[in-house]
């Protein structure tokens, strides 16, 4: 928790309050979430498992709290910006493109963000112990591989795979800043997919060529996440 306090203090104009909670009663945990409406304009919440996560928005926005932002949003936005810029590296473009992604359910929106940022094909295999030999031939109708659950070996696809990193700080951090400061400065109140898929073009454009992620400490990755993501919410209130 310090080192996102410490990483949203650094890079945006918002104060941030931490409150640690080690509770699991997910309607209790709304309950408190929802008592901050008038104290955040936001709340980011780690820690949580997939279900635990979507049941935790659900609850507060029915209860018209404040907006919650998951550290799996967060992670999704990313993981589909490694895959664009995978792609790009493979010279295939996303309308082309072909993903697999293994344990989709660990990240319950990436597949939808792949979609809005334009990849044509996302494939879910949701199998634990899918060998070796099975993947290399799924994997040679498909141009990228997300794994999430880590069941695939280096020799599955080589120079194409996009995992989780042991600290899902290092994916997030390239994201929450810019994303944080559009949404409260658009006072917005649900996370949409549109504003998650804008996070992960505006990460893909700035991403250097040959790499498969920016330097987190580029000095203009906040702003630019932050200018696709209020474009595309400046749509959406017009629409």
């Amino acid at each position: 928790m310090e080192d996102y306090t410490a990483l949203i203090s650094a890079h945006t104009a918002l104060r941030v309050l931490a409150f640690p909670q080690t509770d699991r009663d997910i309607p209790a945990v709304a309950t408190r979430v929802t008592a901050l409406s008038a104290r955040a304009s936001a709340v980011f919440v780690t820690g949580l498992r997939p279900s635990e996560s979507t049941a935790l928005q659900e609850a507060v926005t029915v209860a018209a709290g404040p907006l919650v932002v998951t550290e799996l949003d967060v992670t999704a936005a990313a993981l589909a910006a490694a895959a664009v810029t995978t792609l790009h590296a493979r010279r295939v473009r996303p309308a082309l493109g072909r993903v697999m992604v293994i344990g989709a359910d660990a990240v319950p929106r990436l597949g939808s963000v792949l979609g809005r940022v334009g990849v044509a094909t996302v494939t879910s295999f949701d199998r634990r112990e899918a060998h070796t030999i099975q993947l290399r031939r799924l994997m040679s109708f498909h141009d990228v591989l997300i794994d999430l659950i880590g069941t695939s070996s280096a020799q599955v696809a080589p120079g194409r795979t996009v995992n989780l990193p042991a600290d899902l700080f290092d994916l997030t951090a390239l994201v929450l800043p810019g994303l944080l400061s559009s949404l409260c400065g658009h006072d917005c109140r649900v996370l949409t997919v549109d504003a998650l898929a804008a996070a992960a073009r505006a990460i893909a454009l700035i991403t250097p060529a040959g790499r498969i992620r920016p330097d987190p400490h580029h000095r203009l990755l906040a702003s630019a996440v932050a200018q696709h993501v209020s474009g595309t919410l400046a749509k959406e209130n017009t629409s």
